[in-house]
């Protein structure tokens, strides 16, 4: 999941755990919910599953191509990247954000483009969220999220009417060529995936104006 929050006060007063499910009266709070429910939902830590191990990051998001959002599921294919041990990370990022990602934007078919750099800090995201005697701050903890932070330093978002259409714009394009070869020059490792992407689309409240709109 990706959240947005105003500030990262607001992400820490979130971390209260809401039991609630999507009715036809909007949010409600749903009877049948349990703790029990996270040990399908993620990975705990115990059989008591009054924890569960997670590895929230903070990421600098930068929107490359605004997503052309029809009414309809697009398809989002992640791409991780990894940059080589011998660059710096300034002079990483600045190519990422100018060379590659100008190259990238030539994409055929694309809907959106957004990149991302991963904070190097692996507690920026919990820091104030989660509790200091919790498993994300125990050695063990902090083994296993620093392992998984260590297997990439960022992400592309590309957004494509389909899986034929990734295809079409990078894959099987005349672009192809020029991305591989800057993919060994910039990255150490890089892969794909697609993801299923959920919008939450939060109404507007306001009177409603003379005039239709979406």
């Amino acid at each position: 999941p990706q959240v947005y929050f105003d500030n990262a006060a607001s992400w820490q007063k979130a971390a209260m755990i809401e039991p609630n499910r999507a009715t036809i009266n909007g949010l409600s709070i749903d009877p049948d919910w349990t703790l029990s429910n996270s040990g399908f939902l993620f990975d705990p830590v115990d059989a008591s599953l009054k924890e569960f191990k997670s590895n929230h990051l903070k990421m600098d998001e930068k929107i490359i191509i605004p997503i052309n959002r029809p009414e309809r599921k697009l398809t989002k294919i992640i791409q991780f990247f990894k940059k080589h041990d011998s660059m710096k990370d300034s002079d990483f990022r600045r190519m990422i954000s100018s060379d590659y990602t100008r190259e990238m934007s030539n994409m055929g078919g694309l809907k959106g483009l957004i990149l991302n750099f991963k904070d190097p800090d692996v507690d920026s995201a919990i820091n104030g969220f989660f509790p200091s005697s919790s498993w994300h701050f125990s050695k063990q903890g902090n083994y296993e999220r620093s392992q998984f932070a260590s297997l990439w330093d960022g992400v592309f978002e590309m957004y494509f009417d389909n899986i034929d259409g990734f295809k079409a714009g990078r894959i099987t394009s005349t672009l192809n060529q020029k991305l591989k070869s800057l993919d060994k020059k910039f990255f150490s490792s890089v892969w794909y995936v697609e993801v299923d992407e959920n919008v939450i689309v939060v109404p507007n409240r306001d009177p409603a104006p003379e005039f239709y709109y979406r």
